[in-house]
């Protein structure tokens, strides 16, 4: 426990810089569309800066250390959900990670995207403990398919403006 708590800062104010505008957290199996999607979306139409673990981790570091570090570097933090996503443990522990930094920034730095649809139930609790307070956004089915997601489509404006405060 004392590892995950080690990094712990005072709350920041708004004037703190970030070397990235989002970390991205993802299952493997949705690595096309955030490769070819998101990215596409994010950094190169719209000129935000993420973090992408097969991208930017540091090698030979660490995994919890390098998820650490990418949270705190991140203004936000992106979560794409699955079922497949929130069985996973990493999953569960990037959920652990960033809820801690959301406390401690006293500010909503989570936005998810819901890939399924996935009911309260079967969530888990530390994302249920949060589910009120953060940004939950729902890709829309046809962009999804054509894995596209078109800059004036409802999701499309709500990402990009969720980022861009």
């Amino acid at each position: 426990m004392r590892r995950m708590y080690r990094h712990y800062r005072k709350l920041q104010d708004e004037t703190t810089s970030y070397e990235f505008d989002a970390f991205v957290v993802y299952s493997s199996n949705d690595t096309t569309l955030v490769k070819d999607t998101l990215v596409q979306f994010l950094e190169k139409d719209n000129d935000f800066k993420l973090c992408l673990h097969q991208r930017d981790f540091r090698a030979g570091e660490n995994i919890v250390d390098n998820i650490i570090d990418a949270i705190c570097k991140s203004r936000e933090v992106v979560i794409v959900i699955t079922q497949e996503y929130l069985d996973s443990q990493w999953g569960k522990f990037e959920i652990d990670m960033s809820r801690m930094q959301l406390h401690q920034r006293n500010k909503n730095m989570l936005i998810l995207i819901m890939l399924e649809d996935i009911s309260y139930q079967r969530m888990p609790d530390s994302l249920k403990h949060i589910w009120q307070g953060i940004i939950c956004l729902e890709i829309d089915e046809n962009l999804f398919q054509l894995n596209i997601i078109d800059q004036n489509s409802m999701f499309g404006k709500r990402l990009f403006e969720s980022l861009k405060t």
